[in-house]
């Protein structure tokens, strides 16, 4: 099996070509033109890091949520519980009396 990613990927020559390109573009601004780009990236991961709490956040309330219902479902069958015996209870003591 081929790996196309091997095919498109630029070699050193290719590299060499971009980077004087740049140079010329960019010339006495590459230096503010790379730091920019810095701190274009450190932003960028604070933007993802947020997101990322967000959502861990989010996930958190939601299992908290399910957990309540959960014990909230749990206390309403062992009182529907609790209501059958002592209505099976009452009934004996009827059926005794």
């Amino acid at each position: 099996m081929v790996n196309t990613l091997a095919f498109f990927s630029p070699g050193p020559i290719e590299i060499m070509l971009i980077c004087a390109v740049g140079v010329l573009i960019f010339g006495k601004r590459l230096p503010d033109v790379g730091k920019n780009i810095g701190k274009g990236i450190v932003e960028f991961k604070k933007g993802l890091k947020g997101v990322k709490d967000d959502v861990d956040s989010a996930v958190n309330e939601a299992e908290q949520e399910d957990e309540e219902q959960a014990d909230q479902r749990l206390e309403q069958k062992k009182e529907e519980q609790t209501a059958i015996e002592t209505n099976t209870q009452s009934q004996t003591e009827k059926e005794k009396a």
